[in-house]
């Protein structure tokens, strides 16, 4: 390969490394605020998947590309997004949910066993 050649592939990979690194903190501060409205649907007992929200996330995307992705690999690309936040949403609710019920359980064996040494000597 010309010495050329090799700097300036050298050279673009660098950029494109900063790129990935930027593009990894923007997908991970937007799964943050994916599991900010998470948590506000699960208080809310409403479900993870919004098919509305998802239909103008995607063709907003599609919309704004500019290329040279075609649509296609802009949608795509989205809908992996979107899956990985809804999967995201789902492990968060569910362990709220979990922590919620171990709470409660032990709320209620504490309130046991205090009513339970409250009445022994009743016994």
């Amino acid at each position: 390969m010309d010495p050329k050649d090799a700097a300036a592939l050298s050279q673009i990979r660098k950029q494109i490394d900063r790129l990935d690194e930027r593009l990894l903190r923007l997908l991970n501060q937007r799964a943050r605020m994916a599991l900010k409205i998470g948590r506000i649907k699960d208080r809310r007992k409403w479900p993870v998947f919004d098919a509305n929200r998802e239909d103008f996330v995607l063709r907003h995307v599609v919309q704004k590309n500019a290329g040279p992705l075609s649509a296609r690999a802009a949608k795509h690309i989205f809908q992996a997004i979107l899956c990985e936040c809804r999967r995201r949403q789902r492990i968060t609710a569910h362990r709220h949910q979990h922590t919620a019920h171990s709470r409660q359980n032990i709320y209620r064996s504490r309130a046991y066993a205090l009513t339970r040494s409250r009445y022994a000597h009743t016994r």
